[in-house]
């Protein structure tokens, strides 16, 4: 093999992950880094797009005004709700500044983490997947379709209390391919 019999470099699988509260995605995801994964954490990202500084929080302001944040400069979460619920051109408005933020900081980090080839997989922990219409997004990122179907289905027949028998179950129906070397998931 050229380069010294190194195997040759392999774009890794995005997996996008999703469910409910309560569904086990976060004790998924652990198990995936545990295993090598990346992840990219679709809550965290919206929490990190409204820190101080950044300008989808500066935007937040010209829209709402100064009192949706605290005294210290961070958004005041209950502030800026009182102001968007029930209200559906506020809510139309935040969501037309967080979410093309959110949208950015997330393929950045996720195109980042695919051209990098350190990970054998990028886990893109998202509760709206569906609702949102990104399955298309992460079905056209490279994977091929029945890994992407895998991807989809892993963790949706489990419980809390039992993701690693879930995701395997579900792992070994959707994603025949993968039954060769049991415990591997890469």
């Amino acid at each position: 093999m050229p380069g010294g019999g190194a195997r040759a470099a392999r774009r890794p699988l995005l997996i996008g992950l999703t469910g409910g509260i309560g569904s086990g995605k976060s004790s998924v995801a652990a198990m995936l880094a545990s295993l090598g994964a990346a992840v990219v954490d679709a809550d965290a990202i919206a929490r990190e797009v409204v820190e101080p500084g950044e300008p989808a929080l500066a935007r937040l302001v010209e829209a709402f005004g100064p009192g949706i944040l605290r005294p210290d400069g961070t958004l005041d979460r209950r502030a800026l709700g009182r102001r968007v619920f029930g209200d559906d051109a506020a809510r139309k408005a935040l969501e037309g500044i967080v979410h093309p933020a959110v949208r950015k900081r997330t393929w950045d980090r996720i195109g980042a983490l695919m051209a990098a080839g350190r990970h054998p997989a990028v886990v893109w922990d998202v509760p709206l997947l569906f609702e949102v219409g990104a399955e298309k997004l992460v079905a056209r990122s490279g994977s091929s379709p029945p890994r992407a179907a895998c991807a989809f289905s892993a963790c949706g027949s489990g419980t809390p209390t039992s993701p690693r028998k879930s995701w395997n179950g579900a792992w070994r129906r959707r994603c025949p391919w993968r039954r060769r070397r049991p415990g591997l998931m890469w």
